[in-house]
């Protein structure tokens, strides 16, 4: 069989190889096919005037004198001549197209025969390979079944040791989240009551810190207050002080007017009489004045003791609101980190849990990826196997397809044979009809040059 296949491929490798010759002679053929109407017309125009020519000739010889007819003969063999070039010329047009008109026909047989050879030979490769691969199989079903059936075993054991794996972990895994459900619901009733500490000495040290910040405003108030009553009071007591030195002063100037007066024997006692009476009422003022210092010391004074005395109350009622904001917010604090202790005891146990899950999560999903690939190995193994099986088990399929490989080889053989022959044939019509073919394309391209000089003189520039 292996000679049968290097017979075939030195066969193949000899059939394309002749493929090229002659493809240039198949386009100028192609090409030439648009002279067809041409070549018909040219046939006609070429008898028709031919036989209307010898036809007038005959009518005049009946007709004209001796002279005039041996003129008249001279025309008509001239004419006879012409009808003749002309049937001549319509005859190598028709052969000449007819000549191209084979040429292509050959050269389309060869084209499509060359077509089939390539599908014969992609369909006779085809079943070649598929006849190798069910040889090699027979020829080795024994080890191929072995190594198969091993694998088989092999990455069955895989997959059920990871379908184990994965069925423990996940019921670890399951158990594990119970526990953290457990955990967490654990923690948040124990951890209540701390946070309800938090909240509540929270509140109360903002509370503190409220009455602080109001002890605070009122004892600046007090010390304003004790600066203003300290201020009216030195103000009263100068003011009252200057009505008693003014009426001292008055005093003054009346006794000693009182004094000249009594010293001038001259004077009258009635005027002595008015200015004791002046220094008693001057005397009794000043004694109102000296009261109202009194009166007005004792009155400040006593308003000033009583904003100190209030600001004193005041700054001990501060020092007191102080103490109970240091002391909420200590307790605050205290009852907070104690809080933060315990809720970062309960998540770290928490995330330990977790971890722990991650960590079966992950051992599934690799177990799941083993298992996957052992069954990927299975599935292949199971086709090998049930391939090596059917093929085994059907000998005649086998010899049904290298029966039909042999013939499609002949038959090959036969496709290359006849595509020989018919590049044979169209190289022999080729080079028979070479002349003909070349007049054909030299007329036409002699009429069109004539009516390109016709058309020229006509239309031309005049």
């Amino acid at each position: 069989m292996a000679d049968d296949f290097k017979t075939r491929d030195d066969t193949f490798g000899s059939i394309f190889g002749s493929q090229a010759n002659g493809s240039d002679e198949t386009d100028d053929a192609t090409d030439s096919f648009s002279f067809e109407g041409a070549a018909s017309d040219a046939d006609a125009e070429g008898e028709v005037p031919a036989q209307e020519g010898g036809s007038e000739d005959t009518a005049f010889d009946d007709d004209r004198p001796p002279a005039v007819s041996s003129v008249q003969q001279t025309f008509s063999k001239a004419g006879d001549a012409a009808a003749g070039a002309a049937r001549s010329a319509g005859a190598a047009m028709a052969d000449g197209f007819s000549a191209l008109k084979n040429v292509a026909s050959a050269a389309r047989e060869h084209a499509g025969a060359k077509a089939r050879m390539r599908e014969m030979k992609a369909a006779f490769e085809q079943d070649s390979a598929a006849l190798q691969h069910r040889l090699d199989i027979e020829s080795d079903y024994t080890r191929i079944a072995s190594s198969t059936s091993a694998e088989l075993q092999d990455a069955s054991r895989i997959a059920n040791e990871a379908t184990a794996t994965i069925e423990a972990l996940s019921a670890e895994r399951d158990q594990l989240s119970n526990r953290l459900s457990a955990l967490k619901a654990e923690n948040e009733q124990m951890l209540r009551p701390y946070k309800t500490l938090v909240e509540t000495t929270r509140k109360r040290s903002d509370d503190t810190s409220r009455i602080l910040g109001d002890a605070r405003r009122a004892v600046k108030d007090a010390e304003s207050q004790v600066e203003e009553v300290t201020r009216r009071r030195e103000q009263s007591i100068a003011s009252a002080n200057r009505t008693l030195d003014s009426a001292q002063e008055r005093l003054r100037k009346v006794q000693e007017d009182l004094k000249t007066m009594q010293d001038n024997p001259a004077a009258a006692l009635s005027a002595i009489f008015d200015l004791k009476g002046e220094v008693a009422q001057e005397a009794a003022s000043v004694e109102t004045a000296r009261a109202d210092v009194q009166t007005v010391t004792t009155d400040s004074q006593y308003a000033v003791d009583s904003a100190q005395q209030q600001l004193f109350t005041l700054r001990h009622s501060l020092e007191g609101a102080e103490r109970d904001y240091e002391t909420a917010k200590k307790e605050a604090e205290d009852r907070r980190a104690e809080y933060d202790r315990l809720h970062k005891d309960a998540a770290g146990k928490e995330q330990a849990l977790r971890r722990e899950i991650d960590a079966r999560v992950t051992g599934i999903e690799d177990a799941q990826d083993v298992l996957r690939g052992a069954e990927g190995r299975i599935e292949e193994a199971q086709a090998l196997l049930d391939e090596a099986n059917d093929i085994n088990a059907t000998p005649e399929i086998t010899e049904s397809l290298m029966a039909s490989v042999n013939q499609q080889k002949a038959e090959l053989d036969q496709q290359h044979a006849h595509i020989q022959a018919l590049a044979a044939s169209e190289k022999d019509l080729r080079d028979s009809t070479r002349g003909k073919r070349v007049m054909f394309i030299g007329v036409i391209v002699a009429a069109i040059v004539v009516v390109a000089i016709v058309l020229w003189l006509i239309f031309g520039p005049k």
